[in-house]
């Protein structure tokens, strides 16, 4: 189902705001979101507690979240690619009436400091 997306990230207490138009797909066990970004599209997978995002576009970029766990993210710009980590403290989301709510809260880390991040997404039928 079309849908109207707001999400609101937080890097290191720099917060941005975008809306878009996006694709709200939900299932028994979770729900799949896609959305176009300038020079991307996101695609984000919710299921049993985790939540996978997947960004491809001027630069590629894949990372799986599961609460207290440290994995491995993929990030890929002009042809390099490279490996960091995601620590997540946070995958809290919230399905009901044709509506997602969701809140991810994780450190990435690569080279130099660690980058504390904050998502909050809304998606709702339009």
């Amino acid at each position: 189902m079309r849908c109207q997306v707001t999400v609101e990230t937080t890097a290191d207490g720099k917060k941005t705001r975008i809306a878009r138009e996006g694709d709200l797909q939900i299932t028994p066990t979770g729900a799949t979101l896609s959305y176009a970004e300038e020079n991307a599209s996101v695609t984000l997978t919710l299921q049993n507690g985790t939540a996978q995002i997947v960004r491809t576009g001027d630069y590629t970029l894949c990372m799986c979240l599961e609460k207290g766990k440290t994995t491995s993210a993929s990030l890929s710009l002009g042809g390099n690619v490279g490996e960091m980590q995601t620590k997540t403290e946070r995958v809290g989301y919230a399905i009901q009436d044709k509506e997602l709510s969701l809140h991810l809260k994780y450190t990435l880390i690569a080279t130099g400091e660690p980058q504390k991040m904050q998502v909050k997404i809304h998606a709702k039928e339009v």
